[in-house]
């Protein structure tokens, strides 16, 4: 499986949320340990499109080294997809990658949560199956 990422990593946003006793976090931060927990998955390709606020410009060369830590065979832009000849190149990366299925993100702050990969495993599994059965496009 694929790990495709895209995202803008800013400390603006449009909404705020009142989330009671949550304390705010770094937005890179909170990337990072997103990043983290999702390395937990053995995946055959990594590619992560990320554009960094100037907020956080300062700091990319932080996020790169913690990037190739965590996949060292990533793919690793520093930008993010915006315009359709960006996601046009993108998709023909990901389509010459000799794997069907894709996780894909444009959030920055989604973790995977479980402690084992049995579920996630088994997703796939019936993933698989329904492409044998002759459903060409499936989704989890």
């Amino acid at each position: 499986m694929i790990l495709f990422l895209n995202v803008f990593i800013t400390k603006n946003f449009a909404t705020a949320y009142d989330r009671g006793n949550w304390q705010v976090q770094d937005r890179l931060d909170v990337f990072k340990y997103s990043l983290a927990s999702m390395a937990a998955i053995p995946w055959t390709e990594v590619i992560i499109y990320c554009q960094l606020d100037e907020c956080y410009k300062d700091r990319r060369q932080e996020l790169n080294d913690y990037v190739v830590k965590l996949f060292p065979k990533v793919n690793n832009y520093e930008y993010r997809l915006s315009k359709q000849s960006h996601w046009q190149k993108a998709m023909e990366e990901v389509f010459a990658i000799n794997d069907e299925f894709v996780w894909f993100s444009c959030n920055d702050d989604h973790v995977f949560l479980d402690y084992e990969l049995d579920t996630l495993n088994s997703c796939v599994d019936r993933l698989q199956e329904s492409m044998k059965q002759g459903h060409n496009y499936v989704s989890c």
